[in-house]
């Protein structure tokens, strides 16, 4: 596996060393996980983030985007 070495200032070593230790990992494997993460967030849209949310409300009304009536005032 390649080697990689970045600078941090101490501040930043001391929460990657905390963070580690919290996650009971090395800080090989976080800083790992963290590029996975950053490389899945990119791929993520709000709907992915909300779909658990999506359709919840039974009784609201249906056409609020394309009712003229709700979108009276809309913008100003």
């Amino acid at each position: 596996m390649p080697v990689m070495t970045i600078r941090l200032s101490r501040r930043e070593s001391a929460r990657v060393a905390t963070l580690a230790k919290k996650r009971k990992v090395t800080r090989s494997e976080l800083m790992r996980q963290a590029l996975s993460h950053l490389d899945d967030a990119g791929e993520r849209s709000a709907l992915d983030d909300l779909e658990d949310l999506v359709g919840i409300i039974k009784n609201g009304p249906r056409d609020l985007a394309t009712n003229p009536k709700h979108m009276k005032g809309f913008g100003r």
